[in-house]
């Protein structure tokens, strides 16, 4: 297994449980973050499903982005719940 593939995963998971992190840069630009690390060598099955619960959440966020009445700003349903702690509910 891949440390460094490891710690850039955690990097993300813990980055995008911040709020700011929403605010500060794009859906967009999250999900390419997050899709660069699926095409790496080696990747072993626990490395690819925290990708791909990163990639259901960013899909989440967006899609109650789009869904927020206007004026809602960044909202979201998810807004309170950290990254981490929503990912380990997508496995229960």
């Amino acid at each position: 297994m891949d440390h460094t593939i490891d710690s850039e995963i955690h990097h993300l998971e813990r980055v995008l449980s911040l709020e700011i992190a929403h605010q500060v840069f794009s859906i967009d630009y999250w999900r390419g973050r997050v899709t660069q690390l699926t095409t790496a060598n080696g990747l072993v099955a626990a490395q690819m499903l925290r990708l791909q619960r990163l990639l259901d959440f960013l899909e989440d966020r967006e899609r109650a982005a789009v869904s927020a009445p206007e004026g809602a700003g960044n909202g979201s349903t998810r807004a309170g719940i950290r990254c981490m702690e929503w990912c380990r509910r997508r496995v229960a």
